[in-house]
C-alpha cells in the first residue's frame, strides 16, 4: 500500500510534507531523515515497519525532497526550526492520530541527532528512540 502524502502545519507560513504509513499496532514511529536524503528514500523501510504493525510518519526536512523551502543562501532555517517547530508539531499530530500508542523516534544520521535531542527535551512525549548511523 503506498504512503499517504500530505503536509502538516508547523510554524506560521510553513507546513511539513510527510509520508504516512498507518497501521493498527501499539506503536507509532516518527522517522527523521538524514541530511540531504528525501523522505521517499525511506518508503521501503516504512512499509516494512507497517507490515510489522508499526504506524510510521516520515517527515521531509526543510530544503529536501517535497519541501516548499529550497536550500539557498536566501533561506534562513536550520536546526532550531526542526527542533522547536516541525518535530513538536508532528508529535502533536501523531499523538492525535495514534492515541494510546507508544511513540518512537527513529532517526538516520542528522535525523538521529534530532531524535536524541527531542527525547531529551520532550521526554514525556517519547517512549523510545531508534538511531541509525548517527555516531
Amino acid at each position: 500500500m503506498p504512503a499517504e502524502l500530505f503536509s502538516l502545519p508547523s510554524a506560521p507560513g510553513y507546513s511539513v510534507p510527510v509520508r504516512w504509513f498507518p497501521a493498527d499496532g501499539d506503536a507509532a514511529v516518527l522517522l527523521m531523515p538524514a541530511l540531504g536524503v528525501a523522505a521517499r528514500f525511506y518508503d521501503t523501510l516504512a512499509e516494512s515497519l507497517r507490515q510489522q504493525g508499526l504506524a510510521v510518519l516520515v517527515m521531509e526536512q526543510r530544503g529536501h525532497g517535497d519541501s516548499a523551502v529550497r536550500a539557498s543562501r536566501r533561506q534562513d532555517h536550520g536546526f532550531r526550526e526542526a527542533l522547536a517547530e516541525d518535530i513538536p508539531a508532528l508529535l502533536d499530530w501523531l499523538h492525535t492520530r495514534a492515541p494510546g500508542c507508544r511513540t518512537l523516534l527513529m532517526g538516520h544520521s542528522l535525523g538521529g541527532h534530532y531524535a536524541a535531542i527531542t527525547a531529551g527535551r520532550l521526554p514525556a512525549r517519547v517512549d523510545g528512540v531508534i538511531l541509525a548511523a548517527c555516531g
